[in-house]
């Protein structure tokens, strides 16, 4: 089992390292801006490039056991807030704004600039999966007064834009997450 894991973490290693420098980090740049440089740094690109994939090894195996740690997950959870408020709060220092409507994303994925709408999805499927337990109406009431408190602070705060269309991809991306963790969670383990 040993070696089967080794070879998946290599495997894993040697794709994320492509599609890290392939794709991921300059679309990044263009997301945080090209002026800090600092994904540029060998150090940081193998550190972040060994995180991810260590962190998609063990999701892999635990997957296939259909067992999850629960200290895996608190840890998972730990880093995911602390990226999510950097990403929320402290990639726009200094720029805000407003866009409403969703005229500005049907024109961005016109012109093929879909990973900021896929981030915004994305990012917000673990937080949708912890709030499974919230009733159905709750969840919705809850979801779109906690992203508009997000969007009106990153706007009063001058951290970032208040923009509708974030409002948008990041409910969906909660009610995503929620709809899998619910159809998962009787297929899945959890053990400390």
């Amino acid at each position: 089992m040993k070696v089967r894991a080794l070879v998946l973490f290599l495997a894993t290693f040697f794709c994320v390292h492509l599609m890290y420098d392939w794709w991921w980090r300059p679309r990044f740049q263009v997301y945080i801006g090209e002026e800090n440089g600092w994904l540029d740094g060998p150090w940081l690109s193998f550190i972040i490039v060994l995180i991810i994939s260590v962190f998609i090894t063990l999701t892999l195996i635990q997957l296939k056991r259909r067992r999850f740690n629960l200290y895996f997950i608190y840890v998972s959870y730990s880093l995911y807030f602390v990226t999510m408020i950097f990403f929320l709060f402290f990639k726009s220092v200094g720029s805000y704004g407003y866009y409403i409507g969703i005229t500005i994303l049907i024109d961005e994925l016109k012109e093929g600039k879909i990973v900021e709408a896929l981030f915004n999805i994305l990012y917000f499927v673990p937080l949708g999966m912890l709030m499974t337990r919230l009733k159905r109406s709750f969840f919705f009431l809850v979801s779109l007064l906690g992203l508009f408190l997000i969007e009106i602070s990153q706007y009063s705060l001058e951290l970032g834009y208040f923009d509708t269309n974030d409002i948008l991809l990041n409910f969906i991306g909660l009610y995503l997450g929620r709809f899998l963790w619910l159809q998962l969670n009787n297929e899945i383990e959890l053990y400390r």
